[in-house]
């Protein structure tokens, strides 16, 4: 069912309401707050939708609302009392209010002064404007000048790290060349040690050969028959002692 439809108020549905105003009395400053608290009972305990503003309507023609909220004391009274500006402060513009009102000449320099202060409002947001825009250029001109820095500084950090790198490659270089040198002098140190042994080892080869070939030559050159072979040589026979004589020696074998 629409909202805009009216609605048969029976009995059930009377009573439905009045049990959902036991506690919510909607008069006075808090009765819209109240009628929430009853819409939402009514509408639980219902089969039907209906608004509040049908509630309205529905009491209004059961009770005189407007005396009701009147008799009603308010919780925090306030007296209405018509506006007015505090002479001590305002008192330059009220008179110049007063005069603009009677006179019209006054009215129309009022409106002058009126046109003035719009052009000067016009002119004070055209500075803020142009203010805004510099303050725009000035940041993009920073960020720009930041990023140039930043940009900059990248530049310089990849030439100090390739001048890092390339002070790395050399002493690499300078450690390579002093270990190839190092193993190279070593190398000649082990040749120049077997070099030398090897004409130590010759020379020693060259004394034997030279003195085997002496001795050969000597064997050589001596005559036939010059040493005497007394290992095949048969033992003399001994002679008779004589009487006073020495005995004879023997002789040794050679």
């Amino acid at each position: 069912m629409a909202d805009q439809d009216p609605v048969a108020w029976n009995v059930d549905l009377e009573v439905s309401l009045f049990h959902a105003m036991k506690k919510h009395k909607p008069v006075g400053v808090n009765r819209h707050f109240q009628m929430a608290f009853i819409y939402s009972i009514l509408n639980s305990s219902i089969n039907r939708r209906i608004t509040c503003k049908q509630i309205w309507e529905k009491l209004s023609t059961l009770y005189d609302l407007q005396a009701l909220n009147e008799s009603e004391i308010s919780p925090f009274p306030n007296k209405q009392v018509d506006f007015s500006l505090p002479e001590t402060e305002f008192s330059m513009l009220i008179t110049k209010v007063v005069s603009s009102n009677k006179n019209p000449v006054a009215r129309h320099e009022n409106v002058k002064d009126q046109q003035k202060d719009k052009e000067l409002v016009k002119e004070r947001e055209g500075h803020k404007e142009k203010d805004r825009d510099r303050d725009s250029h000035r940041e993009k001109d920073s960020i720009k000048d930041k990023d140039r820095h930043r940009e900059k500084d990248r530049d310089t950090y990849k030439d100090s790290h390739r001048d890092k790198e390339s002070h790395k490659e050399k002493d690499r270089d300078s450690h390579k060349e002093r270990e190839s040198l190092r193993d190279k002098h070593e190398r000649e140190k082990e040749s120049a040690k077997s070099d030398k042994k090897s004409r130590k080892d010759r020379d020693r080869h060259r004394e034997r050969s030279s003195s085997k070939s002496k001795r050969e030559r000597d064997r050589d050159s001596s005559p036939k028959g010059s040493r005497k072979r007394t290992r095949n040589l048969p033992e003399p026979v001994p002679k008779l002692k004589e009487e006073g004589a020495p005995t004879p020696k023997r002789a040794r074998r050679i």
